[in-house]
């Protein structure tokens, strides 16, 4: 097995990553969230057609981000969103961010 220098820049990682991401929800899930970082939990479901996206967007942070470096990260939003009937939502945002991997096995 060799290895390869990590790109710098997401766009290039995550183009590395979706080469071995085979499931068409965890596909579009990773590019909506690079195209529109710090996007709602509920915008997310919405666009992707995910019904609970945390949990994909968790299984791509354990088998497959890692390897390139990347990492979905889930945050408190500076306000907090009302919900219909005018409470406090607890819904997060999430956006994609490098971590320390320098290369990849290939």
């Amino acid at each position: 097995m060799s290895v390869k220098s990590l790109p710098n820049t997401l766009e290039e990682r995550v183009e590395l990553a979706l080469k071995v991401i085979t499931a068409p929800q965890k596909r579009r899930l990773l590019c909506y969230i690079l195209v529109n970082p710090n996007a709602f939990t509920h915008e997310i479901a919405k666009a992707c057609a995910v019904g609970y996206p945390p949990n994909r967007l968790m299984e791509l942070n354990r088998e497959v981000l890692p390897a390139y470096g990347l990492h979905v990260y889930c945050h408190r939003p500076k306000e907090w969103l009302k919900n219909r009937w005018g409470e406090t939502s607890q819904v997060h945002q999430w956006k994609l961010i490098l971590v320390s991997g320098k290369e990849v096995a290939v």
